[in-house]
């Protein structure tokens, strides 16, 4: 068990995807390296560019570098 979790940052990442075909759009990491032991926490992507209405899926780095999906209750549908 790492007990380093609660001092470390986490980097979060948007995939947004084209909401007919499934296609990536566009990756886009989060502003800011937010705490890993916050329960609730404010983040803000850059969407330029993107269609009027797509799928995004949200995935945490983790210090292998990998992209971890997070719970499936984070996909939305974004229409604008």
């Amino acid at each position: 068990m790492n007990n380093t979790d609660s001092e470390t940052d986490s980097v979060f990442v948007m995939a947004a995807y084209d909401a007919d075909s499934g296609e990536l759009l566009k990756l886009m990491p989060s502003e800011q390296a937010l705490p890993q032991n916050e329960n609730v926490v404010n983040m803000t992507f850059d969407c330029g560019g993107l269609p009027e209405g797509f799928v995004f899926k949200l995935f945490m780095w983790d210090s292998m570098e990998n992209m971890i999906p997070l719970d499936s209750a984070f996909e939305k549908t974004i229409v604008r």
